[in-house]
């Protein structure tokens, strides 16, 4: 069979066995209960002890506040470095007074875990259990062994999991729920329990490795989240590029996907800088596209994958409608230094949405609004100085950015070639070495093509690409150049080299 069609044939059967597995899991559940509470009744039948009763009252009533427990620890901890004034008013001091008292609540909740776990263990310890089919079992430890197989899977499917899971969809709407449970967990007098634990924690501190600490920063993408629900707006995705024709003049081209998450935008602006004074570039009126931002109650990754598809065909799909009703209209000015724009829309983003009517289901705004743009500029003089010794392009970026691709092609039947390309990043006036090296290493060339493709760059700074274009006098020489060759100004994987 090829191995195409193996791949056809093992998706539907993995889906089969998956679904098996999962039935099982669920069978396992049930019967774990119904044997519990098979045995409470009948030990109640039998021994008419009003302990056996509360057992089962504890069981229940333990579980749900281990769910309440469970979950508050992954509620906070998604609200943990938060701006408190970005929660609901009710939330706003709870919030605050958490943040204030971080280890007390880490250690402290901990606590009343334990003594939940505890008691579930001793309200199911039987001297036999009843079995379907069998009756009573009281032998070869049988009780035993299920009074812990029960505690530990039931505490972690429905106090553990669930809680954590249920958490994560909505932090603000759990952290609500366990408001009372505060007031438990912080009293004073529940911090004796901690001594013991505090003392090794003091001690192991002082000493290697663990006193050697470092603050990291946050990584690409968690900031690039953070900055996107902080300031409520991001580029998505930003492609331009740059045709140099004969003359030096060019022709460029720029698509971006603006993302809107909260706030009343309805203008927003960009630039294309030259390093020439006094170029004019042309540019026309162009329309744009207004649209419902992508689904977010499924993975993040599924939303970037379904904003790429929309990027790079400017298609929609996978739940992303375009808004009809809603106008925008991209509007070039000509500057002494290259081309300003700006995008107006007729309602305010994405809050505005809400206002449209008969848009299915615009009505919410929880995923906030796309724009998606392009510009189209020329320019009659000559931009580049081809033949001369250096010349270069640069873009400064001052909103944060997903994904960033920059092309420069010469025109096929231009003379000269790029060799010795270089990319620098310069950030408030200094070349950043960390982002300088992300950039050489994304920095692909051939004779007639730079391209360069990076994630998450640096907000705030300017890239800067600059190359020397050398003429080609043969079919296998370059007249000023070190090579004879376009590879050999390469490393062994593509990269410009050092200069």
């Amino acid at each position: 069979m090829s191995k195409e069609g193996k791949c056809a044939t093992d998706g539907p059967r993995r889906g089969f066995v998956k679904r098996i597995a999962r039935l099982m899991f669920w069978l396992v559940a049930v019967c774990l209960l119904l044997v519990w509470f098979w045995t409470a009744i009948e030990t109640w039948r039998l021994e008419k002890r009003l302990s056996t009763l509360v057992s089962i009252i504890v069981v229940g009533i333990t579980l749900f506040l281990l769910f309440l427990l469970e979950g508050y620890e992954s509620a906070y901890g998604d609200l943990r470095d938060k701006d408190s004034m970005q929660v609901s008013e009710g939330l706003r001091d709870f919030l605050v007074e958490m943040q204030k008292q971080d280890r007390v609540f880490i250690g402290q909740r901990e606590l009343f875990v334990v003594v939940g776990i505890t008691l579930i263990t001793l309200a199911t310890s039987f001297r036999y259990i009843v079995l379907p089919f069998l009756g009573r079992v009281e032998t070869h430890g049988i009780p035993g062994a299920f009074g812990l197989v029960f505690t530990s899977l039931m505490v972690f499917w429905f106090a553990s999991v669930a809680s954590k899971m249920l958490a994560l969809e909505n932090p603000q709407a759990f952290l609500k729920c366990c408001k009372p449970l505060w007031r438990l967990i912080k009293k004073p007098g529940w911090d004796s329990f901690l001594a013991p634990s505090e003392t090794i924690v003091a001690y192991i501190s002082r000493k290697s490795p663990f006193n050697k600490k470092q603050k990291l920063a946050p990584s690409r993408p968690t900031f690039y989240d953070s900055s996107l629900r902080r300031y409520g707006k991001a580029l998505d995705s930003f492609r331009q590029e740059i045709v140099i024709k004969r003359d030096g003049s060019c022709a460029i081209k720029a698509r971006g996907l603006l993302w809107i998450t909260h706030g009343e935008w309805n203008n927003f602006k960009g630039h294309i800088n030259l390093d020439k004074q006094n170029v004019a570039l042309e540019a026309q009126k162009t329309p744009v596209k207004v649209l419902t931002g992508p689904d977010l109650n499924g993975s993040r990754e599924q939303a970037y994958r379904c904003l790429d598809g929309l990027f790079e065909t400017g298609s929609p799909g996978m739940g992303i409608e375009v808004v009809e009703k809603v106008k925008g209209q991209l509007e070039p000015t000509q500057d002494e230094r290259g081309l300003l724009w700006t995008i107006h829309t007729t309602v305010d983003l994405p809050e505005g949405l809400a206002q449209v009517s008969g848009q299915g289901n615009l009505a919410t705004t929880a995923d906030g609004a796309l724009v998606f743009y392009e510009v189209e500029a020329r320019s009659k003089d000559p931009v580049f100085d081809l033949g001369k010794e250096q010349d270069g392009w640069m873009h400064t970026l001052d909103c944060p950015c997903r994904k960033y691709s920059l092309t420069i092609t010469l025109e096929a039947d231009a003379d000269e070639d790029f060799a010795v390309p270089k990319a620098e990043f310069v950030f408030e006036d200094k070349t950043h070495l960390g982002e300088t090296k992300r950039l050489s290493d994304a920095l692909r060339y051939e004779s007639k093509n730079l391209r360069l493709n990076l994630d998450y760059p640096l907000t705030g700074g300017t890239v800067k690409l600059s190359w020397h274009s050398w003429l080609d006098q043969s079919p296998s020489g370059r007249a000023n150049g070190p090579s004879a060759t376009p590879s050999s100004n390469r490393n062994s994987h593509g990269t410009p080299p050092s200069v």
